[in-house]
């Protein structure tokens, strides 16, 4: 079984922050994520969860600027 997370900002009627998945995603965020692959970027294996939580206070990573890009 493999758990991720979504690390990104809350989209209404799409994801929230926090959310755990596990096995497969949703079809919906699955939709979402191939369409922006800034929301892919932030659905991580839930064992990376801290360091990728730093990174996103880091400017100029990945992470950083996918969250960005959601936010607008």
């Amino acid at each position: 079984m493999t758990q991720k997370i979504y690390i990104g900002p809350t989209i209404p009627g799409v994801v929230t922050n926090g959310t755990i998945f596990k096995d497969k995603l949703p079809e919906h965020i699955e939709k979402k994520a191939e369409e922006n692959k800034n929301i892919a970027r932030l659905i991580i294996p839930i064992g990376d969860v801290l360091e990728a939580k730093k990174r996103l206070n880091i400017e100029g990573s990945v992470e950083y600027a996918a969250y960005k890009n959601i936010v607008g």
